[in-house]
């Protein structure tokens, strides 16, 4: 060598083999599954079959706690969505579970807005009900 390096086409060839390489190996993995292909298409299938209600009781936030769920879906059936929605919770219940409540109601509630409150529940951990929306900016 003259001191000229690497020819641009060698250059370009080393590139695109080593782009060849890469893709395969990315192929390889894509064709091991954790779960048999026919099974995953099935599961798929009874997802996109299920109805809105089924699909939120199975969300992760929700699927600790139907109670709630059952009762957070059933207060969007019913309630307008000019008033707003109070959520009270134990004092007991640890701030990040109380928001984590918050926001999955809010999800499903919207565009109402849930408030949170500390107080007593009773026998449950939570007490949701609709209240008049307060006048505001």
């Amino acid at each position: 060598m003259s001191g000229r390096g690497v020819s641009p086409s060698v250059r370009r060839l080393a590139a695109g083999a080593l782009a060849a390489v890469a893709l395969a190996a990315l192929a390889a993995r894509g064709l091991l599954f954790d779960v048999p292909p026919r099974l995953s298409l099935a599961s798929a299938g009874r997802f996109w079959r299920a109805s809105h209600a089924s699909r939120l009781l199975n969300a992760p936030f929700f699927r600790r706690d139907a109670e709630f769920a059952s009762a957070t879906i059933a207060l969007d059936r019913i309630v307008p969505l000019d008033l707003d929605v109070n959520l009270v919770v134990s004092h007991r219940m640890p701030d990040a579970e109380a928001e984590g409540k918050k926001r999955a109601a809010a999800l499903v509630l919207a565009p109402r807005r849930v408030v949170l409150e500390r107080g007593e529940t009773g026998p449950a951990a939570f007490r949701i009900r609709p209240v008049p929306r307060e006048a505001g900016p």
